[in-house]
């Protein structure tokens, strides 16, 4: 599709990280969708299924500090150091303004502390659409809650802390939707061909 371009990107925060992503842009299209991976994985998480987001959405698949090629190592982090992860989700929003693409045609899908991630910077910026994959109410840190927004939630029954999480999110937030599924496993790895069918509805609602 000749819409399509890919260009690798570097950004870099306001408290002076360096964070390596690829912007997938779509010249047809006006929404933006920020994707963050989980713990100890990269931007490739999202590969097998960012030609079908791409259809309708500007992408930025990121490496979060401390992983992949962006500065850092998780491991050395500190609860006070994921909790500034959301740094590098502005750093991307602000890409993603440069590109002419505004703070409410954004969206956001994160994997466990990557969905923890995304609802940091969204629970108090504007914003189009979030995808939550795998939350947990405090991990790493990183409280969670869904109050003032209204998400797709989607959690595997057997992923039990995160399971937990979503039940109790689910009381909490009224407007959001939840998906409970059965044995697909923990953030990225629930993803499907039937499953990115339904997130991308959402996406586009």
């Amino acid at each position: 599709m000749n819409y399509q371009i890919q260009e690798n990107i570097v950004l870099t925060t306001t408290d002076e990280q360096t964070l390596t992503g690829i912007f997938y842009h779509n010249i047809t299209s006006k929404k933006g969708l920020l994707l963050i991976h989980q713990l100890a994985k990269n931007k490739d998480s999202w590969q097998p299924w960012i030609n079908e987001f791409q259809k309708t959405h500007n992408v930025i698949s990121l490496d979060l500090r401390g992983h992949g090629q962006s500065s850092g190592d998780f491991r050395d982090f500190s609860d006070d150091d994921f909790n500034a992860m959301k740094k590098d989700v502005a750093a991307a929003v602000e890409y993603f303004e440069k590109k002419g693409i505004t703070k409410n045609q954004i969206s956001f899908m994160g994997a466990s502390i990557g969905a923890n991630t995304i609802q940091n910077y969204i629970s108090v910026n504007p914003h189009n659409a979030s995808i939550l994959l795998s939350p947990g109410t405090n991990y790493r840190g990183i409280k969670l809650t869904l109050k003032d927004n209204s998400s797709l939630v989607i959690v595997s029954k057997e992923d039990s802390y995160s399971c937990d999480s979503v039940k109790e999110l689910e009381k909490i937030s009224p407007t959001s939707k939840f998906i409970f599924l059965e044995n697909k496993g923990h953030g990225t790895n629930m993803l499907d061909e039937s499953l990115v069918k339904e997130i991308i509805t959402f996406l586009n609602s």
